[in-house]
């Protein structure tokens, strides 16, 4: 297998705190496989720069400063680095993210191998299909807009995609993906997690495999994806990485639960 590499995200756009976190779980949870942990440190200030700089002494990392002062979301980051870590196996966390599982790293990576992307979560949600309901913080203009924008560009639920963090892939195949594409706004990031033209679904037309891994180790394919348990399924007892999201899933009641659930998989 080739060197594995895990990227770690760590922008303007969150708290230091989440490093921390970061940090913390790195060190406790072991990773089970060789690896160079690389950090992007992404729009940063100066000050806040070197915050981040002396709390990362405490982890054996690689540095790389973002040199783009533009916003292109994760895609532009995750790009840059591939290029220059490329050919690498990488593994992609963003900066809502932490391992909470020992041998998290082996599990994921020992799954893989050429035409094939790994993820640590996935969804059926569609943007689209949620559009129908007008959010209380949007005016009716806002609301038409987003109806529009989302039902142009996004297909209606179901809508099969692997959410874009705890990704595995080989640097070269996301490098042709991004090829050309522009990221700058959030919507447009949107679109490469779940659009028309997503991550998930340039690959799959490339007849890549697309998988979900759950801390036994066992892969799933589309179809079951959701008993994989490890997002918006039971208790999420499966997950590998812990995120913003399936961390807010576990803050649920069971009715809430239940609800959520539909939204991301569906009745069946």
């Amino acid at each position: 297998m080739k060197k594995i590499t895990v990227l770690y995200l760590s922008t303007k756009y969150t708290k230091t705190t989440n490093l921390k976190t970061f940090i913390l779980n790195y060190k406790k949870f072991k990773s089970g496989i060789k690896h160079q942990l690389v950090i992007c440190l992404k729009n940063l200030d100066l000050k806040e720069l070197e915050n981040r700089k002396k709390l990362l002494k405490k982890i054996k990392h690689i540095e790389y400063i973002d040199p783009s002062q533009e916003n292109d979301h994760e895609w532009g980051s995750i790009a840059r680095v591939s290029k220059k870590f490329n050919p690498s196996i990488f593994f992609y966390i963003n900066d809502y993210s932490y391992p909470i599982k020992n041998n998290w790293l082996k599990i994921i990576s020992s799954k893989y191998k050429k035409k094939r992307i790994i993820g640590c979560t996935a969804s059926f949600s569609s943007w689209a299909t949620n559009s129908y309901y007008r959010k209380y913080k949007d005016n009716y203009l806002t609301y038409l807009y987003k109806y529009l924008y989302f039902n142009l560009f996004i297909p209606k639920f179901p809508n099969p995609n692997l959410r874009a963090n705890g990704l595995l892939f080989h640097t070269s195949d996301y490098i042709k993906f991004i090829n050309g594409k522009i990221i700058d706004s959030k919507k447009k990031s949107l679109l490469l997690e779940s659009g028309y033209k997503s991550f998930t679904n340039y690959f799959e037309k490339k007849n890549y495999e697309i998988l979900v891994v759950n801390s036994d180790g066992k892969l799933f394919k589309k179809k079951e994806w959701k008993n994989s348990n490890t997002f918006a399924f039971k208790n999420q007892e499966k997950l590998i990485i812990s995120d913003k999201d399936t961390r807010n899933y576990a803050k649920l009641n069971s009715k809430s639960k239940s609800k959520k659930q539909i939204t991301v998989w569906g009745n069946s």
